[in-house]
């Protein structure tokens, strides 16, 4: 007897050889949800667990390719969009996810500078701000870097000092329905986010703020874990506020079970309800 298959999401991302980040790192979260992780690659990275050393981005036709393939081989419940590598990714990422406005996206941009790689960062920015930001579901991003993701003259502009609740009202109003900010001083022992949308009146608001005490380590893979399980979330049938709040209780869960590889930074273990023994039924609970 054939069983149905787990929601599946695709997942748009660079490919870590440590298994802490990027794709790796979507297929252990979805795993951790009851879904079924299908993967785009967008770069190669050699990386160990103290820093990223080189990379390898994949031309935009092998990106578009990949995801193609799939999308016409099974039907998806959400995108969950992460480092893209290039601005000609972005453009071929945003012209395929348009061809499925039903399908939830979650984009959670990471751009991490590598030593001697030709990267315009500001290219990518402006391709993401024009033609992905305006068909998001969930934009995931740290306060401060919010004005990078402001389309045409003002998005340019905003490059030096923006007023935040400017930029949240731009990029809600050009069509990304939610935005979750992160914002942390150095001083701070906590860090704060907090989720925008539109409330019943269609206006801009605030619709749920959250404190988190800090870690006292260094993590690689925390957006990635986040956004993909709100997009895991979603697949399983919760609303964005509600999706949005288990998740983050799901990675500060993986944040305190968190593990050392290497040298470097502690990776989260997503998969940290396997190992409870106070929990009967230790997968996530979704209900």
């Amino acid at each position: 007897m054939q069983n149905d298959p787990p929601p599946l999401i695709l997942c748009f991302g660079a490919s870590d050889p440590t298994g802490t980040t990027g794709i790796q790192a979507d297929i252990a979260v979805c795993a951790s949800f009851g879904c079924h992780a299908l993967t785009v690659v967008t770069r190669l990275l050699v990386q160990d667990s103290i820093t990223v050393e080189a990379a390898m981005t994949l031309d935009a036709e092998w990106v578009s390719d990949q995801a193609r393939y799939l999308l016409e081989d099974g039907q998806v419940s959400a995108f969950k969009v992460g480092d893209m590598g290039s601005a000609e990714n972005a453009a071929a990422i945003a012209e395929i996810v348009a061809d499925y406005p039903d399908v939830p996206l979650i984009l959670a941009p990471t751009q991490r500078q590598i030593a001697g790689e030709v990267q315009d960062s500001e290219e990518i920015d402006y391709a993401i701000a024009e033609l992905l930001v305006p068909q998001t579901s969930l934009l995931i991003a740290k306060y401060r870097m919010l004005g990078a993701y402001m389309s045409g003259y003002e998005g340019r502009k905003s490059r030096g000092a923006h007023d935040p609740l400017t930029t949240l009202a731009h990029l809600l109003s050009v069509g990304c329905e939610y935005v979750l900010t992160t914002e942390s001083h150095e001083q701070s022992l906590h860090i704060h986010q907090s989720l925008y949308g539109f409330d019943e009146h269609d206006a801009i608001t605030l619709l749920s703020k959250s404190q988190w005490n800090k870690v006292p380590h260094h993590f690689f893979g925390k957006t990635d874990t986040l956004a993909t399980s709100v997009a895991a979330l979603l697949a399983n049938g919760f609303v964005m506020p509600e999706a949005v709040g288990r998740a983050q209780i799901y990675l500060q869960k993986t944040l305190l079970s968190g593990y050392r590889l290497g040298m470097g930074k502690l990776t989260p273990d997503r998969l940290f309800w396997a190992q409870d023994e106070e929990e009967d039924n230790p997968l996530p609970s979704l209900h």
